[in-house]
């Protein structure tokens, strides 16, 4: 006896189906850009004395970076570096920290991964851990820090713009510039451009060359790099660098500029609409300490304006772009609608609607990989970063939620549990939720 399958089970059971086949072809892409998946899972327990513990992959290692309780009687930070493939230790360096708060991060590059901290930078070997060498600024506060290229830039008592070779630490050149907060550094077509906001004597935005003429040893006098371009806009109240573009918010406006030139590249009028979400996020340990810039006026005016705005919408920042994610209500099941725009134009580059799978708690673009991760408490998807399109969907154990921190490399999944009482990092080789356990 044949029975009719009803109309809103026949269209799940479709649902699945044609997920289930694009997620195979999907996934072929996925191996071609990363390379095979992880060939078994492994797990790696961490020391349980270390709290706010993150995860990122890079310097060729599952990098986990660790900080004892802000009131310990000896704090310290850990960092660790694990085989990808394996999740055997290559090896672990444990770096004592004065005691109070510390804004500190590491910064994980080819050639060093360095640790860097308000007093002082280390840079460690990637292939053993060993102190490759130190900046200490001598009774100087480093403010910020970036690492482009094969250069590592910093900025030490807001007067300061240091370059330096992240392989050997070597001094390359020093740039005065008096009153300034380091919002990040772009590479341009001459050489590397640090854009800084002045509030002295007059607030301003300025782009500066660093590749002009700078002292070529750490003692004054330095002198003022050459000024690329200048904005000077009145009453702002956010300034975000997100790759090569800068956003600006007043009240009134919100416009993007190109950071290589200081042409404008969008100038629209700014409503005024109440009700809107801000939810600052983390992107890992390349995020902490946040830029030194004010972000919530370029927050709620991307939020405010029309093509963005749905109840619950919440922004994302990644290297080059900005994303947006808010729950719908759809016919057959509760979905996720995700946008990625333009920085230039402030359009819409595309949108796909997901499944919802639980609240969007990681959102983490990673350019090198072509990919946009999205993860929820039970899964981590994969979209292609230019067109929107599944790569994969892997499911993480859904009776155990906790996970604090993920990473990817497109090979395997590197999840992280630190507030377990025996905090421990899991990987797990990345498959299809299809085929996923």
């Amino acid at each position: 006896m044949t029975r009719a399958i009803p109309g809103r089970t026949f269209l799940l059971v479709a649902l699945v189906a044609s997920t289930a086949t694009a997620c195979t072809s999907a996934r072929s892409e996925l191996v071609r850009r990363a390379g095979p998946p992880l060939a078994e899972p492994w797990h790696a327990e961490l020391p349980d004395h270390f709290r706010n513990l993150t995860v990122a992959v890079g310097s060729g290692c599952v990098l986990v970076f660790g900080r004892t309780p802000i009131d310990a009687e000896e704090p310290q930070r850990l960092i660790r570096c694990l085989e990808p493939r394996t999740g055997a230790q290559r090896w672990s360096r444990v770096i004592d920290v004065p005691r109070g708060l510390i804004r500190d991060k590491v910064h994980a590059t080819p050639d060093a991964a360095i640790y860097q901290s308000g007093d002082r930078a280390v840079g460690l070997d990637p292939s053993n851990g060993a102190a490759l060498w130190t900046f200490d600024p001598a009774n100087r506060k480093i403010h910020a820090a970036f690492a482009l290229g094969d250069r590592f830039y910093l900025s030490t008592d807001r007067d300061t713009l240091v370059t330096l070779d992240p392989r050997s630490g070597a001094w390359i050149a020093g740039h005065g510039c008096d009153g300034h907060v380091l919002l990040g550094v772009v590479r341009g077509p001459l050489g590397a451009l640090a854009i800084v906001r002045l509030e002295d004597p007059e607030p301003a935005v300025v782009a500066l060359d660093l590749s002009s003429p700078g002292a070529r040893e750490p003692a004054p006098p330095f002198r003022a790099p050459r000024e690329v371009w200048r904005l000077d806009p009145e009453d702002v109240r956010g300034f975000r660098l997100v790759g090569d573009v800068l956003l600006a918010a007043t009240p009134h406006r919100v416009w993007s500029v190109d950071a290589l030139t200081g042409r404008t590249l969008h100038d629209e009028q700014r409503a005024q609409v109440a009700g809107v979400s801000v939810r600052p996020t983390g992107l890992g340990m390349r995020s902490f300490p946040a830029p030194e810039s004010n972000t919530d006026g370029i927050e709620a005016a991307l939020l405010e304006r029309p093509r963005a705005r749905l109840p619950q919408t919440q922004l994302h920042f990644g290297p080059t772009s900005l994303v947006s994610h808010a729950p719908r209500t759809g016919v057959l099941l509760d979905m996720v609608e995700i946008d990625r725009w333009n920085l230039g134009t402030l359009e819409r580059i595309w949108r796909t609607t997901r499944p919802s799978t639980g609240r969007v708690t990681h959102v983490v673009e990673m350019p090198a990989l072509g990919a946009l991760v999205i993860a929820t408490p039970r899964v981590v998807t994969l979209l292609d970063l230019t067109t929107g399109r599944l790569l994969l969907e892997r499911r993480i154990d859904p009776l155990r939620t906790g996970w604090t921190g993920i990473a990817t490399d497109g090979r395997g999944l590197y999840v992280l549990y630190g507030n377990d009482p025996a905090p421990r990092l899991e990987a797990l080789p990345l498959v299809t939720s299809t085929s996923a356990q």
